[in-house]
Order: structure tokens, then sequence, then C-alpha cells
């Protein structure tokens, strides 16, 4: 226990501009909650709607979103994000996880 959870607004911020941006198709997000004390959560984002060009173009940015938000964050009030850009789940391996659910924006401010 340490620092609760982070904001989720950098993140989704970013996926909405690129969206925007390189109208691309919406991507999928699914939040696996329960993952400990203080509401840690993880989210997975399905790109593979998108053209090989903008994944890697996508991931690229979220990977700087990320480190940006952990750079900036308040180390007593502001959890970390851990971001794996190497780490392809399939949607198999989804259907096995607990407490999965489709993403609801208000859910995740």
């Amino acid at each position: 226990m340490c620092c609760g959870t982070p904001s989720t607004a950098p993140v989704m911020n970013y996926i909405e501009s690129f969206q925007g941006k390189s109208k691309a198709k919406k991507v999928e997000i699914f939040r696996q909650s329960g993952l400990g004390r203080e509401g840690e959560f993880a989210l997975y984002i399905g790109i593979d709607a998108l053209p090989k060009s903008k994944r890697m173009k996508f991931v690229k940015g979220l990977e700087t979103t990320v480190n940006s938000q952990n750079d900036s964050r308040d180390k007593n009030s502001g959890g970390t994000i851990f971001f794996t850009s190497s780490e392809l789940v399939k949607k198999n391996d989804l259907t096995q996880l607990k407490n999965l659910i489709p993403h609801k924006k208000e859910q995740l401010k």
C-alpha cells in the first residue's frame, strides 16, 4: 500500500486523440479490476484493427504518454503505471481472465 491508483485520463486522452488524428478504427479497451488493495487494475488495449504502420506509432505514443505521466506524478499520492509494449495478449487469453469488463469512459477517469 502506497500511493493509490494513477489517473487514466492521460492514457484515455492519448487514445482519443490518436483515433481522431489518424482517423483510425476504434481500439477495444478492457479493464480487469480487483488486482490489489488500493483498487489496482489492468487495461488491455486491442489494436489489431489498426494497420501495422499505425500500430507502431500508437504504441510509441502510448509509451511516451505513460512515461510522461509517471515522471510528473506526485510521488506521495500518485500511483505508477506499468506498461509493457512488447507483451502481446491474444483475445483467447483475455477470455481466461477474471473481472474483465469492456471499457466505459466515465468509469476510468
